[in-house]
């Protein structure tokens, strides 16, 4: 199998963990160029070539020196997945996508339609559909070891800290900027959801709000940053001063270099003037703190949870033989990654299944493991995560995010879809 030249557009945290995966297996692949505003990104991806390396400021300046590789990986921020996209198709690269693949229905799916009249692949970063935890647990309904399945229910526990890191004060607390909660974080969710039922969506309904993390909640003597003065800094769970200490780890998609070498002063003096220095009950932010969604699949039903609450995936399946649970060592299943499956005569099966706690519990690794083979498959339509497949779970989000905006109705995803591809045309 020929090396695979990257090409990599946006080195924040998840492009420069996707680059330094390819790196790691040089047989497979060869990072050839890199794109981001930040300088000391990019060349952070130059120490990981072992060739010939060029480094661009922009996207732009990147595809004007034309083609310049195989597979070009778009890692930007959500609002500017769609003309990197378009634009690496028209190249005549394929494209490793980082999800969510766009900010509107339409927007997919003209994605998925320039792949389809470009003749090239696009594969999507639902990196969950390669950890061995969620890989299993699908493995084991299709032998068909639990029955037909009737029913999953799903819970996605985002943490309290992750929810006031990303979704308060940052990249994704605004919902116009970046997308709603439940596409930017509970695409995979969706898509897990869809992947283990093995049928599509027929009807789904949402409800869900912004309820914690608000003015009103604001505790007395609060400010609206966390270094001007307040009064509740030594207890508030918040306090940006965490960053320096037991959340330090944070730091890495925001700041690398500190996360790396600075010092408990250097962090604390850079976060408290920067956007993560803000109170959390003071930032401006829109994204959901809980949302549930009600899925129809032909037959069977689903349930999806996410709460900033709690920590950790979980998954029920209930099916007409047996039923599984697992989960990935955070929420109730705990212990690292298990799945227990246990039949309608009583008898039960623990397994434990060996993850990196780290990259998905795996998962990354296992995309990057598996983007050469991926690549090798002559039918786009049976990419594992393809944008063909992808484009299901991404339209099933917005269906319910339309959902919950109207007060719970349900949406028919046939004529949901129908509408929005007439949009993307």
């Amino acid at each position: 199998m020929p090396v695979i030249d990257l090409v990599t557009i946006g080195c924040g945290a998840r492009g420069t963990n996707y680059s330094w995966l390819a790196s790691q297996q040089p047989e497979r692949y060869r990072l050839v160029a890199a794109a981001d505003p930040v300088a000391e990104r990019v060349a952070k991806l130059a120490t990981m070539a072992t060739g010939p390396f060029r480094s661009f400021s922009s996207a732009a300046a990147c595809f004007a020196a034309g083609r310049l590789g195989d597979v070009c990986l778009i890692a930007t921020q959500d609002a500017d997945h769609v003309a990197p996209c378009l634009q690496a198709l028209a190249l005549g690269y394929d494209v490793l996508l980082e999800k969510p693949v766009a900010q509107s229905p339409a927007a997919v799916l003209a994605i998925r339609d320039a792949a389809a009249a470009a003749g090239r692949k696009v594969i999507v970063c639902h990196v969950l559909r390669y950890a061995p935890l969620w890989s299993r647990v699908h493995a084991i309904i299709a032998s068909g070891r639990l029955g037909e399945v009737v029913h999953i229910d799903h819970r996605e526990g985002v943490g309290a800290w992750h929810q006031a890191h990303s979704y308060v004060r940052g990249h994704w607390a605004d919902s116009a900027r970046s997308n709603p909660m439940l596409l930017a974080k509970c695409c995979h969710d969706l898509d897990l959801i869809l992947w283990c039922l093995g049928r599509p969506a027929r009807r789904v309904s949402s409800f869900g709000a912004l309820t914690h993390f608000r003015p009103e909640h604001q505790p007395a003597g609060a400010t609206a940053r966390c270094a001007d003065g307040c009064a509740v800094r030594a207890t508030c769970a918040y306090d940006c001063a965490h960053y320096a200490g037991r959340q330090r780890s944070w730091l890495w998609a925001i700041n690398p270099r500190l996360t790396i070498d600075g010092t408990p002063d250097e962090i604390r003096a850079w976060v408290e003037a920067s956007p993560w220095g803000r109170c959390v009950w003071a930032g401006g932010n829109d994204a959901v703190d809980h949302q549930v969604v009600s899925i129809d699949c032909a037959g069977a039903t689903a349930a999806l949870t996410m709460t900033a609450f709690d920590e950790g995936r979980t998954m029920t399946v209930c099916g007409t033989r047996g039923r599984l649970y697992a989960g990935d060592g955070l929420g109730p299943i705990s212990g690292g990654c298990q799945l227990v499956v246990v039949d309608h005569q009583g008898a039960v099966e623990r397994i434990d299944v060996n993850a990196d706690a780290q990259g998905h519990g795996d998962a990354d690794a296992g995309l990057i493991a598996a983007l050469a083979d991926e690549l090798a498959r002559p039918d786009a339509q049976a990419l594992t995560t393809g944008i063909q497949v992808s484009v299901a779970s991404h339209l099933l989000a917005f269906a319910a995010e339309a959902s919950r905006h109207s007060g719970g109705t349900a949406i028919d995803l046939d004529r949901f879809t129908a509408a929005h591809s007439v949009a993307a045309r």
